[in-house]
């Protein structure tokens, strides 16, 4: 087109997956109050992906704009921080959850679920104002779709038919959430899709690899890989946390150590 124009549905089309995030954050919601929570971990496992795709849309199509990213942000706070607490909550940190223990302490799954909102929360006020200051390679800290996801896969994993744990889910639901709070206001370093020297170079075999993996979760079940993936996922912020550091502690070539 001339002057290098767009057609006008290509700015639409980021915002378009947006808005599919958000709707699927929003179906989350009222599953999880209605009782439904594998719809619900689902709703926003499909809302993650949706989020995935609008940022690369938007940079494909040299549509981004600053609207766009507030509206971003703005609807992974509902799709990924309010909606998967709320999914948790329902699911596993009432009060009825932790009938266990003392009346007072009963009370600390509602604890939990605010401390995780409010970390989330601040997860992305941190991202939005470090963009264009930080290394792009890496996440500062979890990020949100992480934590999202890794509550989704806990009620995927857990109470789907031969589930690994048996009701009530309470004590080790209260402790991933206040983990998961904690690795997003972290300053671990998770490796992003941004990477470069990792994707530019591995392309092929990172393709294949997901094929692979996709493949496998139709063969094996979905509810039994993802968990898995998402462990290896979680840890994999410490363990690149590391490297990198000794990395930087290693003297350049050629030069003198201390």
């Amino acid at each position: 087109m001339p002057g290098g124009a767009r057609p006008k549905f290509w700015y639409l089309l980021p915002n378009l997956f947006t808005a599919l995030s958000l709707l699927g954050g929003f179906y989350a919601i009222l599953a999880s109050v209605a009782g439904h929570f594998i719809p619900a971990a689902w709703a926003i496992l499909l809302a993650a992906l949706c989020d995935s795709l609008d940022g690369t849309l938007a940079r494909l199509t040299r549509t981004s704009s600053l609207i766009g990213g507030q509206l971003d942000s703005l609807c992974d706070l509902i799709a990924f921080g309010i909606a998967p607490i709320v999914m948790a909550y329902f699911w596993g940190l009432t009060s009825d959850s932790l009938a266990f223990l003392p009346p007072p302490w009963q009370k600390l799954g509602a604890v939990a679920a605010f401390i995780y909102l409010a970390c989330g929360t601040y997860r992305l006020a941190r991202f939005n104002v470090n963009t264009g200051s930080r290394d792009p390679s890496f996440f500062q800290g979890l990020p949100i779709t992480g934590g999202a996801a890794s509550l989704s896969a806990a009620v995927l994993w857990v109470d789907a038919p031969g589930g690994l744990l048996p009701p009530p889910y309470g004590l080790p639901l209260l402790i991933l959430t206040l983990a998961l709070a904690g690795a997003m206001v972290s300053n671990l370093d998770y490796l992003s899709h941004k990477h470069q020297k990792f994707f530019a170079k591995r392309r092929p075999w990172i393709y294949t690899a997901v094929a692979v993996v996709l493949a496998a979760s139709v063969w094996v079940g979905p509810t039994k890989i993802f968990p898995p993936l998402l462990i290896v996922y979680l840890l994999s912020g410490p363990a690149a946390t590391l490297l990198r550091r000794r990395q930087s502690k290693t003297p350049a070539a050629g030069g003198k150590s201390a």
